[in-house]
């Protein structure tokens, strides 16, 4: 079982006015130092560091763990975000891994980075990310890939002929072992219910015949409400089931869940 968490224990989306603007105040701050910090580091690490090292898998890999190292401290540092690892942790999993978990906040990325640390592995993220000064810069430096979402199809249409080069790409990280992290959902949760999965990147697992770990994550849905700018305690817990292998031979078939539901 994880460990108990740190400091006061709230429950997620609860405490007064004054709380929720602490936790903001320290969850921004500690937000944007550790962006401004870890895209520093990263250019140091491209002057200094990357010219030594022999291949590109090496310095993207490099990159990367700085970036996740550095703005993981955002969870680490704060009590009243404390993730807890219910279970065992896995194995450093094979280099041919795609990590899936449900997406219930903007934060799941920054618990996921706490959780799978000393792993570095590269994450599929919306375009947008990508432009949010030093934090997305910081992003593109490590080699996470976007995803170009239009306002069509209520939010999720593509540019066309991304998604092509999306996966080309995805399988080029798969084939030089390094992991994937995605969420199958294609977006966030809107009320804590699962949304059905996008197939995409199952049937990448299959063509490249690597194995899925699942991720299952709860207790950060409140992390920050959609109406608010203002951040919320959140004590999340993130477990990891076995790990699935891929073969050819394997089909499926579309997730459509009308009733389950993911603790919030």
């Amino acid at each position: 079982m994880g460990s108990p968490p740190r400091g006061p224990v709230i429950p997620a989306g609860q405490g007064g006015l004054a709380l929720r603007v602490v936790v903001s105040i320290w969850g921004y701050t500690s937000m944007v130092i550790s962006f401004i910090f870890s895209w520093m580091l990263q250019i140091l690490a491209c002057i200094f560091i990357c010219p030594f090292l022999p291949s590109c898998k090496e310095r993207l890999l490099l990159l990367g763990w700085i970036f996740r190292s550095v703005s993981s401290l955002v969870i680490r540092l704060n009590p009243y975000w404390h993730l807890r690892v219910l279970g065992p942790r896995p194995t450093r999993p094979p280099s041919k891994t795609l990590i899936m978990c449900n997406h219930l906040s903007n934060a799941d990325a920054f618990f996921l980075s706490s959780a799978l640390l000393p792993w570095e592995t590269k994450y599929i993220a919306k375009a947008s990310l990508f432009q949010v000064p030093f934090g997305g810069w910081a992003m593109g430096l490590a080699g996470d890939l976007p995803v170009h979402f239009t306002r069509d199809c209520h939010g999720w249409g593509v540019v066309k002929g991304t998604v092509g080069k999306l996966m080309e790409q995805c399988k080029v990280y798969i084939s030089e072992g390094m992991p994937l992290t995605v969420f199958p959902e294609g977006g966030r949760s809107e009320n804590g219910h699962l949304r059905p999965f996008k197939d995409g990147f199952f049937q990448l697992a299959l063509e490249t015949q690597a194995e899925i770990l699942p991720c299952a994550l709860s207790g950060s849905f409140l992390f920050r409400s959609e109406s608010s700018r203002k951040f919320y305690a959140c004590l999340p817990s993130l477990s990891f089931p076995s790990s699935l292998s891929s073969r050819p031979s394997i089909t499926f078939l579309p997730f459509s869940p009308s009733t389950f539901r993911f603790p919030r």
